[in-house]
This record gives C-alpha cells, sequence and structure tokens, in this order.
C-alpha cells in the first residue's frame, strides 16, 4: 500500500513538472503579455482600499478583451482594403472593406444559427446524430459565405477570391502580431511610469529588486 502512494505522488508530481513549460511558454507568449499589461494599466470601476491586487480585476481583464477585440476587427477590415488595393480594380474603396466584413460577420452568424436549429429539431425528433448533419452543413456555409461574399461585393471571380481569401488570412496575423507586440512595449512602459525608450534602466532596478516607485525616478525625458 506505502508503494502504490509513492509511485502515485511520484506519477502526479512528473505530470505537474510535464505541464511546466507549456505553461511557462503560454505566460510568455506576446498575446497573453499584453492582455496582461493592458488588464493591468485599465482603469478599475471598483474603488480600491488599500494595496493594489496583483492580479487584474474583472473589470480590468473586460477591458483588455475589448481592446484586442477591436484590434481583431480593425485589422481584418484593414487586410480586406489592402487587398482589394491589389486585386480589384475599381470598386476598391474602404466602404467595400467595411461592407465585405459585415456581411462574412452576417453569414458566420446564419451558418451558426442554421446548425443549431438542425440540432434542435433533431434532438426533438429523436435522431441521435443530428449533430453530424449540423456540423457538415455549418462547414458547407462557412465555405460558401467565405468565397462567395468577396465575389458578391467586389463582382470578381471564385480564383480571385480565393487569391483574397489567402491574402487576407495572411496579412490579418501579421498585422495582429505588430499591433500586439507595439502595444506591449507602449503599455511596459506605462505600467513603469516612464517612456518606453528610457525603461530598460528601470526594468534592471526592478529585477534587483528595487520597487517601481525608485525604478520611475531613474526615467528621464530626454
Amino acid at each position: 500500500m506505502h508503494l502504490a502512494m509513492v509511485l502515485s505522488e511520484n506519477t502526479i508530481g512528473i505530470d505537474r513538472r510535464s505541464h511546466l513549460p507549456t505553461i511557462a511558454h503560454l505566460m510568455n507568449s506576446p498575446f497573453v503579455a499584453v492582455f496582461v499589461t493592458l488588464a493591468q494599466v485599465a482603469p478599475n470601476a471598483l474603488p480600491s482600499s488599500g494595496p493594489a491586487p496583483s492580479l487584474p480585476s474583472l473589470e480590468q481583464m473586460l477591458a483588455a478583451s475589448a481592446i484586442l477585440f477591436i484590434v481583431a476587427l480593425g485589422m481584418q477590415i484593414l487586410a480586406n482594403w489592402i487587398v482589394s488595393k491589389m486585386l480589384v480594380s475599381g470598386e476598391n474603396d474602404f466602404t467595400k472593406a467595411v461592407k465585405l466584413f459585415a456581411m462574412t460577420l452576417a453569414g458566420v452568424i446564419g451558418a451558426v444559427v442554421v446548425a443549431g436549429v438542425i440540432i434542435f429539431i433533431g434532438n426533438a425528433a429523436g435522431v441521435s446524430k443530428a449533430w453530424i448533419v449540423a456540423v457538415v452543413v455549418f462547414m458547407l456555409l462557412i465555405l460558401y459565405v467565405i468565397f462567395a461574399t468577396p465575389m458578391s461585393v467586389y463582382r470578381i471571380g471564385f480564383l480571385r477570391s480565393f487569391s483574397f481569401i489567402l491574402l487576407t488570412w495572411i496579412i490579418v496575423p501579421i498585422g495582429q502580431f505588430a499591433v500586439i507586440t507595439l502595444l506591449q512595449i507602449l503599455l511596459n512602459g506605462k505600467r513603469l511610469g516612464c517612456c518606453p525608450p528610457h525603461c530598460h534602466d528601470a526594468r534592471s532596478r526592478e529585477a534587483n529588486g528595487e520597487h517601481g516607485g525608485h525604478a520611475a525616478q531613474v526615467c528621464t525625458d530626454p
């Protein structure tokens, strides 16, 4: 019995240690880092009496999520506009890019609703595999929306629509990564209380155990 307990404890320890690199890699990613930074500098709606909490509050996390969501939407619209300038001649103004985004979003929401209705009707009729039909219909509708919407908005053919979607899928993640990295640099400077180009000295002092109030004094404007 004692041997079994020792083996189980060792197994749990191995499992926990095996997850540590994954968690550390996730916390060091730019997206998580900028999310935490945004949440820490976001204004808190609740009054605070005492020292500031080490973790962001729910209101701050919601504010950070809203900012990142707006960044994602803006990059998608901007990518639509950039690619339309590359592939479409004539009707390629910014309003078309917004229209394409709105129609695609409406189509995705419609596909979700249709899939939900299929699952609901299938469950009411006692069909156990209704979710399979719903998934197939959902995927077909998504593919139709993705490729047919640019064809309808810009009056282009299938090949141009395919190229349009491919280029936007390349531009959007690159743009999001660039914006998130820029936000991380700017907000790290705001969190330390100094301008970003002079924050390396503050970070080094903070890493050596000195507090932010003293670290902020070493950052002066040029």
